[in-house]
């Protein structure tokens, strides 16, 4: 009787693409990675009074434009029409004025 030697098992196409894929490093989808965010969270403190002018200019924008700017977006324009202005020197006055008001206290007196 002839011997029966063990022939190699024939390889497969999907085991071979199991062997290479388990071979390499995954790869999966790649993401670009998040850009950041445009934006730049600030606090900023109001008073009464230019509540009330941040609240018209709401409204005035509202009126014109059929659409609610967030405080952000019409402090953003804001800034960009004084920089367009070159309002530099007007606005040092301002905020000179009002810290001779007393309207504002900036910083706090040390305690010890």
């Amino acid at each position: 009787m002839p011997s029966k030697k063990a022939t190699p098992k024939r390889n497969q196409l999907g085991d071979l693409l199991k062997k290479a894929g388990a071979s390499t490093p995954r790869s999966g989808v790649r993401r670009a990675p998040a850009e950041p965010a445009p934006l730049v969270v600030k606090s900023i403190s109001l008073t009464p009074a230019a509540l009330v002018v941040l609240e018209h200019l709401t409204r005035e924008i509202k009126r014109t434009h059929r659409r609610t700017p967030s405080a952000s977006a019409l402090v953003r324009a804001l800034l960009r029409y004084a920089e367009q202005q070159g309002a530099g020197k007007a606005l040092g006055a301002l905020i000179e004025a009002e810290t001779t008001s007393g309207e504002v206290v900036w910083g706090r007196a040390r305690s010890r």
